[in-house]
């Protein structure tokens, strides 16, 4: 038992650790494709093309973790990440960029699902919750100080030239990515195995209309996160607000995300329950659609907190659910983040499309909380329909 809570440890940090090194990548990638000459198109081929792969990768990547080592798989999505990664520090062309950033979703696809099937397979049945929840709270930060880390990097390799600050600081996201690599190799491959299956843990709490809502809520929540972070800095734009209202504004929304973990790690009774998960549900859709209606700053920090909780409580039920199946883990955490991956590519195109029509800049917002609206009502439809199933097999 301690050499599991240990090796959690190091999945957690491990998690931490490339999350940091992806978005310290990330914050200076769309700069550096600027700065080669690039424009809006070529930023969405971009982002396309690596959310493409990672949704296929994911959902290989997790199957093929049920056969073979885990940390194995994700310990190649590591490295093969820093590779590339520091390959685009020395690319000179934009369809080289586009090249070589497109394994990249392949290479989270690798690491992503076989570390969260990983911790099932140490976590007691009783303690998964808490060990996901730490999970999250982990690779939360690390994402946040990622971001903030790309922008000090920059500034303090400035006299390197525009171009060079930006060069360096992928080299230091490509250095940052080993370090999980050899975290996760303290681990031996060929000792790892991976939990027996339990089937019966599904069954007893009846958990497939949970584990489906979870996935569809993933679907439509973290992909109108998505929408709203790839488009709310054109609204404020557009509104002649400062940039700072934007950047607070999606602060305040990450700081909620990562408070949001905290709060569904302690508070335990949203578990295998509907209230609690649906009325989060709502007032996220309620607090993206009245973004674009009331443009006050003021306002949209009262919102932020309704965003950052909705998107807590919808990852958190989701890879919770997936893991909590007893079978096939690395299969359904795979399908957990392919998910996720999905919305998180279809909805900011979406809404990009919706907005050259009459609904103008507002639109992204409002199909966001349609698909959210649209996402409920299919969710109550589940378990309708399975409620309805349960009453034949019980009627004599």
């Amino acid at each position: 038992m301690p050499d599991s809570r240990n090796q959690l440890r190091r999945i957690y940090v491990a998690g931490a650790l490339m999350d940091y090194s992806l978005y310290l990548f990330m914050g200076v990638l769309y700069f550096f494709v600027l700065g080669l000459g690039g424009g809006s198109s070529d930023l969405g081929i971009v982002s396309a093309a690596g959310g493409a792969c990672y949704v296929v990768a994911a959902i290989a990547g997790g199957r093929l973790s049920d056969r073979v080592p885990r940390l194995l798989l994700a310990r190649i999505g590591c490295l093969s990440f820093s590779l590339l990664v520091f390959g685009i520090s020395l690319c000179t062309e934009i369809r080289s960029v586009i090249l070589i950033f497109t394994p990249v979703g392949v290479s989270m696809g690798l690491f992503w699902p076989p570390i969260q099937a990983r911790i099932a397979d140490l976590a007691a049945p009783e303690g998964l919750a808490d060990a996901t929840g730490r999970f999250n709270i982990a690779w939360s930060l690390g994402k946040g100080f990622g971001f903030f880390s790309s922008g000090v990097l920059i500034e303090l390799f400035s006299s390197l030239g525009e171009d060079g600050a930006l060069r360096a600081t992928m080299a230091v996201a490509a250095i940052a990515g080993v370090l999980p690599f050899l975290l996760l190799g303290e681990s031996d491959p060929s000792k790892e195995q991976n939990a027996p299956q339990d089937p019966e843990i599904g069954r007893r709490k009846n958990g497939r209309p949970y584990l489906l809502a979870a996935w569809i809520s993933n679907f439509a929540v973290f992909g109108a996160g998505a929408a709203i972070v790839t488009h709310h800095p054109k609204w404020i734009s557009d509104m002649r607000m400062e940039e700072f209202h934007s950047n607070a504004f999606l602060a305040a929304v990450f700081i909620s995300q990562t408070g949001g973990f905290i709060l569904w790690s302690l508070y335990t009774r949203w578990r295998y329950r509907l209230i609690e998960f649906w009325v989060v549900q709502v007032a996220f859709g309620v607090a993206i659609a009245a973004l674009p209606l009331y443009p006050s700053f003021g306002l949209t920090l009262l919102l932020a907190p309704l965003v950052g909780l909705g998107l807590g409580l919808t990852y958190q039920a989701s890879i919770f659910y997936s893991l909590d199946v007893g079978v096939e883990r690395g299969r359904h955490s795979g399908l957990h983040e392919g998910i996720l991956g999905s919305g998180n590519f279809l909805l900011p195109l979406l809404g990009g499309l919706a907005a050259g029509t009459c609904l103008g800049n507002r639109a992204p917002y409002l199909v966001a909380a349609a698909v959210v609206g649209l996402g409920l009502a299919v969710q109550v439809a589940v378990f309708w329909r399975s409620s309805r199933s349960k009453a034949k097999l019980d009627s004599p």
